[in-house]
């Protein structure tokens, strides 16, 4: 049959169809979509700007489009001898929960899917039903993801994240594509500062990433990402209370102006406790002004917080605009805290210049940042980092496609760093993803490593080094996708991690002036880590979603043979959603088991910390169209989570509850 089509056309005359491949919701080019024109031999995948040409004899033709995790699609159209037939198709995303548009992975946005680099997501219908408090409460459901207080006790109101066993200070911190400061610089970014009513959906990337986000990408990259602001409501408020005097308020009010068609939001969150010791309360309050057009973005956000010991303030600034290919922006952020008597305790500055050049699968950037830290013990220093980056997604065969990217990053005092990253994604059947991802990571010392004077420590002292040199990475990934059926998908990873010139306090010999001794900061560590993780989503039913997850992690100190410190070597995860839809009921479980972690005692030897699991239950009744009630009941079996930061302690609130209401039109 073919064969005739083709003597006809050697009669009739040879025409073009040339195919425009896009999301049908996002409008973004899909790469490597299969085109199959039905009847011949012919098929082809689109390029990365979604396009693919046949070269077909006068007739009229069937064309079948295909994509992992789209809905299959068929159109016909005729070719014209001599012309070229442009087909526009628009590929609906199947009912998948798992297959988002994602950001962090490329900068630039792209079907979860069909990412040349696996990305994990928490949605935000998941964040909805939770209540969260603090995005930390989300992020641990990411499997590979450890939360802990990142200092002393779980310091009230702290929380960091810890990815695939290696310490907070590895794991880069973005709300929006920017980094967030907190009163910490060595121990990681204070997840609790950043309030949760905004938030669309978190992007965890694993493994280092400075060849896209510069110095700190180490473990990985968090990206907590807001709600854009033209599918935003125009007004939502919500209110809870519960254990401990907890009260939560949030409430937003979105706009529009038609001239010059400009969204504005203003919100206000604000939090506060008893706490579960007196000294242990807090009050704390962000407030976000937001703007939008349709060539620029702004945003200005302020956070006070009041603890027993201290007050608290941030302020950042965020600005960028697009001018065809070119996207310019600048960063502002300040933190600063100061004990109650009035002395000042942090001061954390950083301010940022950017432009990127994008054009079809190129990505090219320049990055100017300015640091400034303060804090007691380390005097006022400020430092420059410049970093240049390029990035390109080419298609490799019509069923893999692969990135490349490059970052040259000069750091003042330090010198310069490069950073490449590789990934290849390849999509041998409809149902089947497979990626492969390798690349180098690095951390500049912070200011506070270098230039900090004889902390006390409350038994030692701690002094910087201004010779430290950069910490490295050096990570190798496959992940494996399967999807089942269009409702469920199954999923396979390991990841290797290799840190070098790990930087850890040693004892100079030196006594201070009380006779405790004075250890000093030094490139002296080496780790390594290796993450297996199984991944189960489905949605088998409307009513239905399941996330379940097992992690298993192997670390090693290279100095002392001994697993890194709290990172525990088994994780169980467990969500389970279910929603009634006929009486506006909605359940929503959590379930976390977390075995086999280790400290060194003050004895210099390993001892194990207690297992622990926490069970968490929300429900929420819809009591009108725009308004919702909820209860929560938290650690459901009342379990005390064991650390050993400065000495071994139980830290947690117990069993604890809340109610409340949520009104969004």
């Amino acid at each position: 049959m073919f064969n005739l089509i083709l003597m006809l056309g050697l009669i009739a005359g040879n025409g073009w169809i040339q195919c425009e491949i896009r999301d049908a919701e996002q409008g973004i080019p899909l790469p490597s979509a299969n085109v199959v024109v039905m009847g011949t031999h012919l098929g082809a995948s689109s390029d990365t700007n979604g396009i693919v040409t046949f070269k077909l004899p006068e007739g009229e033709y069937e064309l079948q489009t295909s994509m992992l995790g789209y809905e299959r699609q068929k159109i016909r159209t005729r070719v014209i001898a001599g012309e070229t037939t442009f087909v526009k198709i628009a590929l609906h995303p199947k009912p998948l929960t798992f297959n988002p548009i994602v950001v962090t992975s490329t900068r630039t946005p792209v079907r979860l899917a069909n990412a040349p680099i696996p990305v994990e997501v928490v949605l935000e219908r998941e964040l909805e039903l939770a209540r969260i408090f603090s995005p930390a409460e989300a992020i641990r459901w990411v499997p590979g993801v450890q939360i802990s207080g990142g200092a002393p006790g779980g310091a009230t109101a702290r929380s960091t994240a810890s990815i695939d066993g290696l310490p907070a200070q590895y794991t880069l911190v973005l709300v929006d594509g920017k980094r967030v400061l907190s009163e910490h610089i060595h121990t990681g970014v204070n997840l609790d500062l950043i309030p949760p009513s905004q938030i669309e959906r978190i992007e965890v990337l694993r493994g280092p990433a400075s060849a896209l986000y510069g110095s700190d990408a180490i473990a990985g990259v968090i990206n907590i990402i807001t709600k854009p602001l033209e599918k935003s409501s125009p007004f939502s408020t919500r209110f809870s209370y519960g254990s401990y005097g907890t009260m939560c308020f949030s409430a937003s009010y979105v706009g529009k102006l038609t001239v010059p068609n400009l969204y504005f939001m203003i919100s206000l969150d604000k939090l506060e406790t008893d706490g579960t010791k007196p000294e242990d309360w807090y009050d704390k309050q962000n407030i976000t002004l937001k703007l939008s057009s349709d060539s620029w973005k702004g945003k200005l956000s302020y956070y006070h917080g009041k603890y027993e010991s201290s007050r608290d303030s941030m302020l950042t600034m965020d600005w960028g605009y697009t001018l065809g290919n070119i996207k310019l922006g600048a960063y502002l952020s300040c933190y600063e805290r100061s004990f109650r008597e009035g002395a000042a305790s942090t001061h954390n500055l950083i301010s940022e210049l950017s432009a990127e050049y994008r054009k079809g699968a190129l990505l090219a950037g320049f990055e100017l940042r300015f640091n400034e830290f303060e804090r007691i013990s380390t005097p006022k220093h400020s430092e420059w980092i410049a970093g240049n980056s390029v990035q390109y997604q080419l298609p490799l065969t019509n069923k893999s496609i692969g990135f490349l990217a490059l970052r040259l990053d000069y750091v003042q005092g330090l010198g310069l760093n490069a950073a490449p990253k590789l990934g290849i994604r390849v999509a041998p059947a409809p149902v089947l993803n497979f990626w492969i991802n390798a690349g180098r990571g690095f951390r500049a010392p912070s200011l506070q490593d270098r230039y900090e004077v004889m902390f006390d420590h409350g038994t030692w002292w701690r002094n910087g080094n201004p010779n430290l040199k950069p910490e490295e990475s050096y990570n190798g990934s496959v992940d494996f996708q399967l999807l089942v059926n269009s409702e469920t998908s199954l999923r396979l990873g390991y990841t290797y991690n290799r840190i070098k010139n790990m930087i850890a306090v040693k004892n100079t010999g030196e006594l201070g002036p009380d006779g405790d001794p004075v250890f000093e900061r030094e490139n002296v560590k080496e780790a390594r880590t290796q993450t297996v993780r199984l991944e189960l989503m489905s949605h088998p039913w409307r009513s239905l979603y399941l996330a379940a997850s097992y992690i298993y992690l192997k670390s090693k100190d290279m100095e002392t043979g001994q697993p890194l410190e709290y990172q525990p070597k088994h994780t169980l995860n467990l969500r389970i959603s279910v929603s009634a839809r006929s009486i506006g009921l909605n359940s929503h479980l959590v379930v976390e088991n977390v075995r086999d972690r280790w400290y060194i005692n003050k004895e210099g030897e390993p001892e194990k910390m207690k297992d622990y699991t926490l069970v968490n239950l929300n429900l929420e009744k819809r009591i009108t169209p725009v308004c919702t009630f909820f209860l929560g009941a938290y650690n459901l079996l009342d379990q005390k989570i064991e650390l050993y930061e400065e000495e071994k302690q139980l830290i947690g609130a117990g069993r604890t509850f809340k109610f409340g209401f949520a009104v969004e039109f």
